[in-house]
């Protein structure tokens, strides 16, 4: 469950102020910075103002490269790294590829000012490199990458916990609205009136009835827990209810179930279930032009698709089923249904789920 969640979860992206905002940020946090560092660091400065602006001017361009550089460099690790799920994996790649960062960002610092203020060339830069110049920046570098990095984790792990209530009460919800669904007066009614008939003309067909009835409401109670079954699961549960359908209908519908499921795919509890009931109540189904349902994958969705024929009363619908499997695929896994809505066919896909 927190690894869905954690997986959907984004870092607050900081590039989203722009490249000017940033610069103003780091202006205003860096320039008093370089002026305390310049008055603590530098003696001959305070007398001599050409020497100030010079080691000011040095202490600006560390500031701001080292504040520019971790900034735009932690927002893309916080936007790729997942802190919920590998916490000491995301801590070493933050942590080492920082330092690589600090230190790329020192030789490019000195590469602008060693030559315009020195007369420095490439080689005289490289040479002047040394051990403890890297020590400051570092101890810059990492603080500003603990400061980043407990943001986006702070951020993440909030985040997941309002996700994760989400979905327990979308779950709630999405039980609620299934057993609803399956056991209500309409379709109880139609299957006692059907099984009345079998009782008096087919005592043997009337008794697998009542024990595929049985199977039915037994199954919804089973997986109402379930946030994910496998699609073997859901194909075994959904079997009792076409044969009660079947029995009803006789040939005026028919099934065609195209699927081989593995042991690692999933679905959301009788979704293919509710959707095929979905079919029956809004289609008309006549032995001439019969309901033809048929259940297939393709390009990672399973499908549930019918042809249309127009009830001569059509039954009022709110769509909460669809709305429900919707909500209940796109806090699972964050992915959305398809949903084909044409003259002569509707169809609903519903996202492959693996391990």
């Amino acid at each position: 469950m927190i690894s869905t969640v954690a997986n959907k979860t984004k870092a607050p992206n900081w590039g989203n102020i722009g490249f000017w905002g940033i610069l103003k940020t780091a202006l205003i946090i860096n320039t008093p910075i370089a002026i305390m560092i310049t008055y603590l660091t530098c003696g001959p400065c305070r007398s001599d103002w050409s020497q100030a602006w010079t080691h000011f001017l040095i202490s600006s361009l560390y500031g701001l490269g080292l504040f520019l550089g971790m900034s735009y460099w932690n927002n893309y690790l916080g936007k790729r790294l997942i802190w919920l799920i590998n916490p000491w994996k995301s801590f070493w790649i933050a942590f080492i590829s920082n330092i690589i960062a600090v230190i790329l960002i020192v030789i490019i610092v000195k590469l602008i000012y060693l030559p315009f203020l020195f007369g420095c060339d490439i080689f005289c830069v490289f040479k002047s490199l040394s051990f403890g110049e890297f020590i400051i920046p570092l101890t810059i570098g990492l603080l500003i990458t603990a400061i980043f990095q407990a943001a986006n984790f702070l951020h993440v792990w909030k985040k997941s916990l309002v996700e994760t209530e989400k979905y327990k009460n979308a779950q709630l919800a999405a039980q609620y609205q299934t057993l609803n669904t399956q056991v209500n007066p309409h379709f109880l009614f139609n299957s006692l009136n059907v099984l009345s008939t079998l009782v008096k003309k087919d005592p043997d067909q009337a008794e697998k009835f009542i024990h595929q009835l049985s199977n039915v409401y037994r199954n919804i109670l089973d997986v109402r827990n379930e946030e994910l079954i496998s699609v073997k699961q859901e194909l075994e549960t959904l079997k009792a209810y076409l044969f009660l359908i079947e029995t009803r209908f006789g040939e005026r519908i028919k099934m065609d179930i195209q699927i081989d499921p593995k042991e690692d795919e999933y679905l959301a509890p009788l979704s293919l279930q509710m959707l095929v009931e979905n079919a029956v109540k809004h289609n008309a189904a006549t032995l001439k032009n019969p309901l033809t349902i048929q259940i297939y994958a393709k390009d990672d969705f399973w499908w549930v698709k019918n042809n249309r024929k127009e009830m001569s009363e059509p039954v009022p619908g709110k769509g909460m089923g669809l709305e429900n499997i919707r909500q209940r695929y796109q806090l699972a896994t964050g992915k959305e249904i398809i949903i084909q809505d044409e003259a002569d066919f509707y169809a609903v896909g519903l996202p492959v789920i693996r391990d």
